[in-house]
């Protein structure tokens, strides 16, 4: 056995076992483009649209998550994309001589029908390419070159300054220069005064998107090498997919967020009975629209806002309610009809919990439920106290694992113990514990423990639990 820390976490029920820290998701998705298959670290709505392209709605999710980066900043996105995902490319040719290619850089439809023109201007000798992207019209270094006497040779020369300098602007478009290795002697194309080309076949490989390839990107997240609080494949909920999420989540530990795509919420409580039950499960329905967009927005993804405000208040809440848990770009439900209060607790006391997105007089829509899907465990099925636990048992081995090869003497209790009292301390002045103590002293460091090279510890917490039911007598009388 090699050396390492273990930690085992329980439930103590008669014990009532029940820092401002980034919130930092991973988004598994579709785009219009970008590398597929992995981890993009994204700060921001540009730097998102310059590697994925602008949400469409085709690519709902990407929309939802651009409108989340002009809040909040840091997240982890992975392109999935299907079979038939391909490059667009198009070539430059006048009469047999070929002068130019273009290629995208990505897999993407996004460039198709884009002119990209050679212009000469013939007052200024001037060669130059030019194109719009995005409403903007780019230009490349304008090469001095005079056709009228200009050898092949020259004419190679200029082609490759003026495609170095379109390739270092990062367009999302590749040109290469087709005229080279040319001698005095080679023939010289008569150039028009613009010669115009389009790309063509891109494809971003929205259709056929497996199960497999969902799962090879969850993958890339069972990693000890990053830290995350929550993952989210929007567009895919199948058994399959949600299990993978389930498992990486258990492994590392995150949150792992789905939402089906049932209309109605009969055949929602139905189609999420087949998820697993786990402390790092959390299940969000209906899916929404958002202002201004017309295409449905998965619940999973639109939440999201929800758990970063949550966290810039105080990461130990509850991502719901008016407080933390309002969606203010929603302004439509899904689902088929207005759900009632019977059909909203049907959802909440389900089998497998549903946390429903429900709309609040003078408020708007908010997240209304906060239940993981261990409905088992007496503590572990809420959100706030999974995350909790999730948080300390991760602090608590990095902190440990800093005592590995150290002596087993009263110097390294003290030392762990000090460290264990800051972070919980912590953690409990910002409301997410009650109580708490530790314990690791020659009591539970005995002689045979010590001979056989272990250092024992135990850490247990009292979380503080939130109102999800509130009773009020009101009494009519005329003495108060």
């Amino acid at each position: 056995m090699i050396p390492r820390v273990k930690i085992s976490v329980s439930e103590d029920t008669t014990k009532y076992y029940t820092t401002s820290v980034d919130f930092v998701p991973v988004i598994i998705m579709k785009t219009m483009s970008g590398d597929i298959g992995t981890r993009q670290i994204i700060r921001s709505e540009s730097e998102f649209i310059s590697k994925f392209g602008k949400g469409t709605v085709d690519t709902p999710a990407a929309y939802a998550i651009q409108a989340y980066l002009r809040t909040y900043s840091f997240l982890y996105v992975t392109r999935v994309a299907g079979a038939e995902a391909a490059y667009g490319s198009t070539k430059m040719s006048v009469g047999d001589a070929d002068l130019l290619s273009f290629r995208t850089t990505y897999k993407t439809e996004s460039f198709n029908g884009t002119e990209l023109k050679l212009v000469y201007d013939g007052e200024v000798k001037k060669l130059y390419l030019t194109t719009i992207l995005n409403s903007s019209t780019i230009t490349s270094v304008k090469q001095t070159i005079d056709l009228e006497t200009a050898t092949a040779v020259e004419l190679s020369a200029a082609l490759d300054v003026i495609v170095n300098s379109i390739n270092a602007m990062n367009l999302g478009i590749k040109a290469e220069n087709l005229f080279v290795n040319k001698t005095e002697e080679d023939a010289f194309p008569v150039l028009a005064a613009e010669t115009t080309v389009a790309i063509a076949e891109g494809n971003s490989g929205l259709a056929g998107i497996t199960d497999t390839e969902v799962i090879n990107a969850i993958s890339l997240y069972a990693a000890s090498d990053i830290q995350i609080d929550v993952m989210v494949t929007p567009e895919f909920n199948s058994v399959d997919v949600v299990t993978a999420g389930v498992k990486a989540a258990e492994d590392f530990g995150f949150m792992y967020i789905t939402s089906p795509s049932s209309k109605d919420y009969s055949t929602c409580i139905t189609d999420v009975l087949t998820y697993p039950k786990s402390e790092s499960l959390a299940v969000y329905w209906p899916n929404v629209k958002y202002a201004g967009f017309d295409a449905e927005i998965p619940a999973s993804v639109a939440v999201l806002s929800a758990y970063a405000r949550n966290d810039n208040i105080n990461k130990w809440l509850s991502p719901a309610g008016v407080t933390r848990g309002l969606l203010s770009l929603v302004n439509e439900l899904t689902c088929n009809n207005n759900l009632t209060d019977e059909e909203m607790s049907d959802l909440y006391d389900n089998t497998i919990p549903v946390n429903v997105i429900k709309f609040i007089p003078n408020a708007g829509y908010a997240v209304w439920g906060q239940k993981t899907t261990a409905t088992s465990n007496l503590y572990m099925d809420r959100i706030n106290i999974a995350r909790l636990v999730k948080f300390v048992y991760r602090e608590v081995y990095n902190i440990s694992s800093e005592y590995l090869f150290e002596p087993i003497n009263d110097t390294t209790f003290t030392a762990w113990k000090l460290r264990v009292d800051a972070l919980l301390a912590d953690i409990k002045t910002n409301q997410g514990i009650l109580d708490y103590s530790y314990k690791m002293d020659e009591e539970n460091n005995t002689e045979a423990t010590i001979a056989e090279n272990y250092l024992i510890g135990q850490v247990s917490i009292r979380p503080t639990e939130v109102a999800e039911f509130i009773d009020i007598d009101f009494v009519l009388t005329s003495e108060v």
